[in-house]
């Protein structure tokens, strides 16, 4: 059987290596903790967390951070994980658990270089328009370490979205990850004159938006819950996304989690999943894909 690789999105954790390698006993990837459910910020297209106020305590994220042996990266979300009282200290403590430790943010943190000082190696950063300063600033301040701009393309900026991709680079970003507001009506004919400049992240997002394809419709198992991981407090979910989207935990961390979250991606139905066959990404369904067309040939 003839398995097909990865359309070369180039993302570093999306290879076919690791398509070919994923397991309940994998070295996780990525594992993302969320750890405030405040924001300082009201954008119309993001789900915020009411009743996931409550801060993270630094002792829960260190029990948490336990279960992972070592994952290659670490990402603290929320809210706005720059809102965490404590987030210099829970970044450090995140470094000493893997080499890589990332925060997905709007950017409106005052002190970058401290972030940087406590161990920050990568950061998503959410860009609206080609006017938002303090995004830009931040991506500009932290040039020293790997930061993808994250736009989410909307009625209300579309128009701008060329302004806004030659902003990002400018200011320093590495790359940018596109995706259409999960209910918004744009024409999608204005993406075909957009520049990419050749970056691989955008390059990937901007051909699946095209196609009106950046997230759901996952028809394979997903594989990518067995070495990746999101967690609120002790309970795991498959993903972030399914978290965000009100999805139930697949248990709780404990001594048997990967062997449930192995227990889960085997019985779970993507397809059949209202979350999964609409929300999930581009990229963890090209990657659950290929995964799957893999897992299939080594049974035949």
């Amino acid at each position: 059987m003839r398995i097909k690789t990865l359309s070369k999105p180039n993302f570093s954790t999306v290879t076919l290596n690791r398509a070919k390698n994923v397991s309940n006993s994998s070295q996780f990837e990525w594992a993302q903790i969320f750890i405030t459910g405040r924001c300082n910020m009201n954008c119309h297209y993001c789900k915020r967390f009411g009743k996931y106020s409550n801060d993270i305590q630094i002792d829960t994220f260190d029990k948490v951070c336990r279960h992972f042996d070592k994952p290659k990266k670490i990402k603290l979300t929320g809210g706005e994980p720059t809102c965490h009282p404590n987030i210099l200290e829970l970044i450090r403590l995140a470094k000493s658990y893997s080499k890589e430790v990332s925060i997905g943010t709007n950017g409106s943190y005052s002190f970058p270089d401290k972030l940087l000082i406590a161990g920050l190696t990568s950061a998503t950063v959410s860009v609206d328009t080609p006017r938002d300063v303090a995004a830009l600033r931040f991506i500009a301040a932290i040039r020293g370490i790997r930061a993808v701009a994250g736009i989410t393309v909307t009625e209300s900026n579309i128009t701008s979205l060329q302004a806004t991709i030659d902003a990002t680079l400018a200011a320093g970003a590495s790359d940018i990850s596109l995706s259409i507001g999960t209910n918004a009506h744009i024409d999608i004919s204005l993406l075909n004159k957009i520049d990419t400049y050749n970056k691989p992240i955008l390059s990937f997002r901007l051909k699946k938006a095209k196609r009106n394809a950046t997230r759901g419709a996952c028809m394979s198992k997903c594989y990518m819950c067995l070495d990746s991981i999101a967690v609120k407090d002790y309970a795991h979910y498959p993903c972030q996304i399914y978290m965000r989207e009100g999805g139930k935990p697949i248990g709780c961390l404990n001594s048997t989690f990967r062997n449930d979250r192995l227990s889960w991606t085997m019985k779970h139905s993507p397809s059949k999943d209202s979350i999964c066959s609409r929300y999930c990404p581009d990229f963890c369904i090209e990657f659950n894909k290929t995964a799957t067309l893999i897992k299939e040939s080594r049974t035949v």
